[in-house]
């Protein structure tokens, strides 16, 4: 098992799975060929910059993507308190030591989204 240290000493450790058996992985002749459309559910892009939020905007587009499919509902929701809460949750707010996609959906399960005009 590989650990990874944050500056400020926080550990992320990753139990690296033993590779699948052969029969088990996909090949060129296991993939299908359909292809899928799924722009007509997305929602704006959105774009961090310099900000190093990516765990959350990729979030929060999942969300939006998701409430655009099922719920018929277009909101567009806030990555800056989707990412505050991953921080805190991993107890590094305010200084920013990154963050990781098994956080952010801790985080959304147990805090959800907030929209954007609510916390820009």
């Amino acid at each position: 098992m590989s650990s990874i240290l944050t500056p400020r000493g926080h550990r992320f450790d990753r139990n690296i799975p033993a590779p699948l058996p052969q029969h088990m992985m996909l090949t060129r002749a296991t993939i299908m060929q359909a292809v899928v459309d799924l722009r007509q559910w997305e929602g704006p892009l959105k774009n961090q910059g310099n900000e190093g939020a990516c765990t959350a905007h990729y979030g929060t587009e999942n969300g939006e993507w998701i409430y655009r499919k099922y719920f018929k509902k277009a909101p567009i929701f806030s990555p800056q308190y989707t990412y505050v809460k991953e921080l805190q949750a991993q107890g590094d707010f305010p200084q920013d030591d990154g963050s990781d996609g098994k956080t952010l959906c801790e985080v959304t399960i147990a805090n959800g989204f907030c929209e954007l005009t609510a916390f820009p």
